[in-house]
């Protein structure tokens, strides 16, 4: 990451030379699947150590976690609202009920300007 980075503060600093985008790109790609995969081990983890210590959730419980998206994110049809009280223990304020249509609209614009607004910027700035 950091050859990326002295690579894009290189760019920046000499203006007027070209520079290929693909470093970034591939560090942008490279940088969010190393978080996923350690978001992905992280739950293993978990899980396999809560099975190691005989922890195990009760039904309410289980109900509860199959409403949330990576625990952050509420997911539940039968609740009408656009945002909804944050899971306990996360913090205080609301989020986003991705399973009503402005959710869903509101994360599919999300989506797009993060993954669309520094693809614009490199063409642009080419």
């Amino acid at each position: 990451m950091a050859v990326v980075a002295s690579y894009g503060m290189q760019a920046g600093w000499q203006p007027g030379a070209r520079f290929s985008s693909w470093p970034h790109l591939m560090g942008l790609t490279l940088l969010l699947s190393a978080l996923l995969a350690a978001y992905w081990m992280g739950e293993l983890w978990r899980a396999r150590r809560a099975h190691e210590l005989g922890i195990t959730p009760d039904r309410p419980e289980e109900q509860e976690s199959s409403r949330w998206v990576a625990g952050f994110l509420c997911n539940d049809l039968a609740n009408p609202a656009d945002f909804v009280p944050k899971r306990v223990g996360t913090g205080h304020g609301t989020t986003l009920n991705i399973d009503n249509p402005l959710g869903k609209l509101v994360s599919l614009l999300f989506f797009v300007f993060v993954t669309a607004f520094p693809l614009v910027m490199m063409l642009v700035t080419q």
